[in-house]
């Protein structure tokens, strides 16, 4: 499908998306525990939805509409076809930033379904913070949802 997408100039595909809550992944004694990460200022479904433009000229690009951008996603990237019905995007900005202190980047990766449908999963880079030690680390948190896919290659 994403082939179809390349060999066409210009050509769009609009994914319309939604995530679940993020999660922290947390590895203790040779197993994974998650845990949901609540936030105050996003509680509502709808801060959760956002739009996918994916389009090429020239090169495959990725249009990212958000309006209530958690995740600071908002704005234009460069894409990567990574499987046949599948590409990738880095998304960057100065902020403010959920999981980190100044700027923030996310890894996002969508995946086609037969059923016109796509999986998506938002990888942020993620750090805490122990103020009274003095020290920072880094932390996983994923976000996953699906998108309903509409335009060329559908």
């Amino acid at each position: 499908m994403i082939g179809l997408l390349l060999a066409a100039a210009a050509a769009l595909v609009k994914y319309d998306c939604v995530l679940d809550t993020p999660e922290e992944f947390k590895r203790e004694n040779g197993s994974v525990e998650t845990r949901v990460i609540h936030f105050s200022q996003f509680q509502n479904k709808s801060d959760w939805k956002f739009e996918i433009e994916l389009q090429k000229s020239g090169s495959l690009t990725a249009f990212v509409k958000w309006p209530s951008n958690p995740m600071q996603l908002a704005g234009k990237y460069p894409a990567l076809v990574t499987g046949e019905g599948a590409f990738a995007f880095a998304a960057y900005s100065a902020g403010p930033c959920l999981f980190t202190e100044r700027m923030c980047m996310s890894l996002v990766h969508v995946v086609d379904q037969p059923d016109n449908s796509a999986d998506v999963i938002i990888s942020p880079s993620a750090m805490a913070a122990n103020r009274e030690k003095a020290m920072r680390y880094p932390f996983i948190v994923i976000a996953q949802g699906k998108c309903a896919k509409t335009g060329a290659g559908k």
